[in-house]
């Protein structure tokens, strides 16, 4: 957090005190000029995001490497299935 403050400062500058005033009081109207929502970003999508640099097979880091592989791509998937059905209530996602 303390390393984004300083560039949200700047964020927040460079829109000027009016702008940024009436964003933070219309936060869900803003929204989708700063994040854009059309669907929901599958648990494959997201480990396309990364590259996994893999120890040697035969060293002892490779079996707990795999291991922490396992238990996050089972914690992406579970949350990619509270999201979709998150999706499913909501129709687009985002807040009304």
């Amino acid at each position: 957090m303390f390393r984004l403050l300083p560039a949200i400062q700047q964020f927040e500058l460079g829109l000027g005190e009016r702008l940024c005033s009436l964003i933070k009081e219309n936060r869900h109207a803003a929204k989708p000029l700063f994040v854009p929502v059309t669907q929901a970003l599958d648990w494959l999508q997201i480990k396309g995001l990364y590259t996994i640099q893999w120890s040697d097979a035969a060293s002892n880091r490779r079996q707990a490497e795999e291991e922490t592989l396992y238990c996050f791509e089972v914690f992406l998937q579970d949350c990619g299935r509270k999201i979709a059905l998150l999706f499913s209530q909501c129709g687009s996602g985002e807040s009304k």
